[in-house]
């Protein structure tokens, strides 16, 4: 018997909602699509092989951001990415390893919307615990504590 799937009349509720189509436009034309969690009210997290590919040009220069995208509903509109951050580690592998992967990658991106959809959408909350961590010593001389760069790319 086949499984029927009931598709939501409006919307997913919370944290269903939360995740997001992104349609990335790399300078060279091409647009892909890929997926992002909602992570407070602006920021989308997503992987770097979305936001920056070495043979398509670059960066992003478009992101158009879908929450709860069910084929061409948006049943809570767009909103457009203003900022993208990657992980320096994947700039490099991007750049003389196109296509492939790697352990010792961050394949992990950033994007600042240009609205806080969130607050219609809800998010993942991600935080702490005030229990005492063991953590590995960090790869080559990256502090361990910063995630992404303080440094990224505007989209235009």
């Amino acid at each position: 018997m086949p499984i029927r799937r009931t598709l939501p009349a409006q919307h997913a509720p919370p944290p269903l909602a939360s995740v997001f189509e992104l349609q990335v436009t790399y300078p060279d034309g091409q647009t892909v699509r890929g997926t992002g969690a909602m992570i407070d009210s602006t920021h989308v997290l997503t992987a770097a092989h979305l936001l920056y590919s070495a043979p398509d040009g670059g960066y992003a220069t478009s992101i158009v951001a879908i929450p709860d995208a069910n084929g061409s509903a948006a049943p809570f509109g767009v909103a457009y990415g203003t900022y993208e951050r990657v992980d320096p580690s994947w700039l490099g592998l991007s750049q003389s390893h196109t296509g492939t992967t790697s352990p010792n990658v961050n394949d992990i991106g950033l994007v600042t919307l240009d609205q806080p959809i969130g607050n219609s959408t809800g998010w993942f909350k991600l935080g702490y615990t005030a229990v005492t961590v063991s953590m590995p010593a960090p790869r080559s001389n990256r502090p361990a504590t910063r995630m992404l760069p303080r440094v990224g790319h505007k989209c235009t």
